[in-house]
């Protein structure tokens, strides 16, 4: 394997040539010229006569030998049955594919035995966002039948550790070792990994040999590798590789402190704003002054208006009194160009510049526009020029900065003070930020970024720009479509953070070929490979949702949360036994936890002071029932986190009895849900003083939003329903775990 100029696919001899050179086992075989086998004179079958065999055509046309009766198997390799199955082959081909035959190549047959985890498909494909992704799995027919289990990807960054889980806990991995019941297994788990393992590095190697050779590995197919009883190993039986083109030259570096500058602006220019009346740029320069962002540090862009809303004008960027961290464009689209032309020849910025309008790569009149910018760009390859945000960008909020672009009126979304801001909200959908912020009220994020098309600032360097922000402690990012190498570069910060105990909370849009459609025609990326992304992801420790109100959940309990240790062994208690249930059939990983004899004799005293021992058995889950006040609620919260075999804790509350109390004022006057020593009031000071993190559920309707809304804003994880508070937590505490960090 030399040159490669001229190939578009390697093909199974070649492969196993090359697998030999590597050390690896593959059948004897030998290639077989057309003249040789037509000819009169001796095939060479050395090793191979007398045995049973497989023949198979060799062509870069025929790819599927199979399907066109490529194939023959032969019960007794001799020269006679290789040279009749030969011509069968030939004969067969269709006409217009016999000029490309390059000839035939005899295999020993391998006696394997076909079955789950004694033929295998091993493959590397490149993907454009995350490099080279490694599947091992079932192959096709037995795939279909066992859906989630049957395949596992691993992509570059993948640890060994990562690698090992991976397979352990793959189906095809225990039957194959034996872990299955009644099934022998090939070898020992121990044995089966490293066997895996040397074939999963062997593919890195190959890649590694053929970009040496100036060509990329496309796809490379091992379908199947089955288990050799005589060589106690996996073995190649058909082997495929597709060529790509060479490597793309790497890009210049990224100004990632250009953005970081940007997110903390000291000054800002706009560009937009009308002097006359209400406008995009108007509306944005307003939200900068009412977020509280010094007017004597923004300047406006106007030709002919002395000042804007008391905000200095200057006639163009030429007339700034020096750069400014951050170039707001809220202008036509098609004038965006030449803008950042100027911001660029002037030096006029030293962050980024932030690109509010949309039509830029959705149209072929916007393809244009967007390849403008970008030959902008590629003109000015110094790491140390501005950045681009967006385009289609809703602005951003930087807490830090007091910095607030976002041209939603603030009645409409109202910025929420006091509330948490250990979150950093990255989304691709400034209509998904702005739509997720009026359901996390709570929160009052340190940044909200909308990035839009990512013409220049990536997912990822947002990302790596607040990696170590401090005081962040969730990170909620929203996808729709990855640039090339991103993936890579997002999987290997996501594991940077989760393994720094953070946690990354991922959505990603445009799953479904629909949903990709939906996608293009919104931010004009691409919507990617799905099952990539959230394994990869997965792997490197994000919470991958797979519903919007999974990802809002999941954010709820890493911010509320905070890092406290957490574990599998779950306290459950509710007022209702219908509650109690739906927690016990909900808990997912969670194990309900062996209260220890104190804890029940502690909670037994409490029941029998409430009058309540008659009703209720101390146990796990407990069910109080209707009839337990505030306090008995608070107190048997507290007996069951303080039990040392309880990790965390999930306490339900339908607030319809009379013994709660839960109303808003002006429905009772006595009967209020934030009265002193009431069950919200008692239930944040709990939170205040618990070591051990727990999560409330206030099962009721909208008549309960002030109680539920109250605890909430306290910092304490609110569900309204116990099955989803059970099983969400169960998601957060495994993946926690997995990534030592429970």
């Amino acid at each position: 394997m030399t040159d490669l100029r001229d190939r578009d696919v390697l093909l199974e001899h070649e492969l196993f040539t090359l697998f030999e050179e590597l050390g690896l086992p593959v059948p004897r075989h030998r290639f077989l010229a057309p003249d040789a086998i037509t000819g009169g004179g001796r095939l060479e079958l050395t090793g191979l006569d007398g045995g049973r065999g497989v023949l198979k055509v060799v062509s870069e046309r025929i790819l599927h030998k199979t399907d066109l009766g490529g194939v023959a198997f032969l019960e007794r390799v001799t020269e006679d049955s290789v040279r009749d199955a030969a011509r069968g082959i030939l004969d067969g081909l269709p006409a217009e594919l016999r000029p490309s035959v390059r000839g035939l190549v005899l295999e020993e047959a391998i006696p394997f035995e076909p079955g789950l985890g004694r033929e295998l498909l091993l493959g590397l494909r490149r993907s454009d966002a995350f490099g080279a992704v490694v599947t091992v799995g079932y192959v096709e027919a037995m795939a279909a039948a066992t859906r989630g289990e049957s395949t596992v990807l691993l992509g570059p960054g993948a640890t060994p550790e990562t690698r090992s889980l991976r397979l352990q806990r793959a189906l095809f991995f225990r039957w194959a070792a034996g872990q299955v019941r009644g099934v022998p297994g090939l070898c020992g788990p121990e044995a089966l990994e490293a066997e895996l393992a040397r074939w999963i590095d062997a593919l890195a190697r190959v890649r590694a040999r053929v970009e040496a050779l100036g060509r990329t590995v496309e796809e490379l197919e091992i379908n199947p590798l089955v288990w050799d009883p005589g060589r106690r190993a996996f073995t190649p039986v058909d082997a495929l590789m597709r060529l790509g083109p060479p490597l793309p030259a790497p890009a210049p570096p990224f100004p990632l402190e250009s953005l970081r500058r940007a997110l903390r602006p000291e000054r800002v220019a706009i560009v937009g704003a009308s002097a006359k009346g209400q406008n995009v740029g108007r509306i944005i320069l307003g939200c900068l002054l009412e977020g509280g962002f010094p007017p004597g540090d923004v300047v406006a862009i106007h030709p002919a208006a002395p000042s804007i809303d008391d905000v200095r004008c200057v006639r163009g960027l030429a007339d700034l009194d020096g750069p400014v961290d951050l170039l707001v464009l809220a202008v036509a689209a098609d004038a965006a160009p030449g803008v950042v032309e100027q911001a660029l020849e002037a030096r006029a910025v030293r962050g980024a510049v932030l690109l509010i309008p949309g039509g830029m790569g959705e149209t072929e009149e916007g393809r244009g526009i967007e390849r403008a910018l970008r030959d902008l760009l590629a003109r000015h390859p110094d790491a140390g020029r501005p950045a681009l945000i967006g385009n289609n960008s809703l602005g951003f909020v930087s807490r830090p900065a007091a910095f607030d672009t976002l041209f939603i009126p603030r009645e409409k979304l109202p910025r929420v003070e006091g509330g948490l801001e250990n979150v950093a909200l990255i989304s691709q959908s400034g209509a998904f930020m702005i739509t997720a912020m009026t359901k996390l009220d709570f929160l009052s994020p340190a940044f909200q970024i909308s990035l839009g098309n990512q013409i220049d600032a990536r997912v990822s360097h947002f990302v790596e720009a607040l990696a170590d922000e401090p005081g962040l402690t969730t990170y909620g990012l929203y996808v729709e479509g990855l640039r090339p190498g991103d993936g890579e570069r997002l999987t290997t910060l996501v594991r940077r953070l989760t393994g720094g105990g953070r946690d990354v909370v991922v959505y990603k849009g445009g799953r479904s070929a629909l949903g990709q459609q939906a996608t293009l025609g919104h931010t004009a990326s691409v919507a990617g490979d799905y099952r990539v992304f959230a394994e990869l992801l997965a792997d490197a420790g994000a919470l991958v949702a797979g519903t919007f109100s999974d990802f809002l959940d999941l954010v709820r309990l890493s911010s509320t949360l905070d890092g406290r240790p957490v574990g599998r062994r779950v306290g459950l208690m509710s007022n209702a036994g219908y509650e109690a249930v739906g927690l016990a059939d909900n808990h997912g990983s969670l194990r309900p936890a062996r209260l220890t004899e104190a804890t029940l004799e502690r909670l037994r005293r409490l029941l029998e002071q409430a009058g309540l021992a008659a009703l209720v058995t101390a146990k796990n889950p407990l069910d109080v029932t209707p009839m337990a006040r505030d306090a008995v609620h608070i107190e048997c919260m507290r007996a069951i986190l303080d039990d040392p075999g309880v990790d965390v804790g999930v306490f339900g509350n339908v607030p319809l009895t009379a013994m709660v109390q839960s109303l808003p004022r002006g429905v009772s006057d006595h009967d209020v849900f934030d009265a002193p020593g009431g069950y919200a009031s008692l239930t944040i000071e709990l939170h205040r003083g618990a070591q051990k993190p727990f999560v409330v559920v206030i099962d009721g309707g909208r008549l309960y939003d002030a109680m539920a809304d109250h605890i909430q804003r306290a910092g304490v994880p609110v569900f309204r329903s116990g099955d989803r508070a059970a099983r969400l937590l169960s998601v957060y505490v495994e993946s926690r775990i997995q990534r030592g960090s429970g």
